[in-house]
């Protein structure tokens, strides 16, 4: 198996899922792309997880979308709740 999804979780628990990043990291770099990382706010955290399924974000267009970006511009968005 190689990396699943890339997760950061922000202070609350809230997890963002990483929708695209900078091709100087390959997928195979991503694992360990938060020990790169000295911009991560206080109380965030970085990982890869392995899922058996593929994560789908059925964003609405009335609904809120957080997203952030990284010091890499990799960027996240929040899954919405339920998912």
């Amino acid at each position: 198996m190689g990396v699943g999804p890339v997760v950061s979780y922000d202070p609350d628990g809230n997890e963002y899922v990483m929708q695209a990043h900078d091709k100087q990291f390959p997928v195979e770099s991503l694992a360990t792309l938060g020990q790169r990382m000295k911009k991560l706010p206080k109380g965030w955290k970085y990982h890869t997880r392995i899922t058996t399924e593929d994560l789908v974000l059925d964003l609405k267009p009335d609904q809120t979308i957080y997203a952030v970006g990284d010091e890499f511009n990799q960027y996240y968005t929040r899954p919405p709740a339920g998912k």
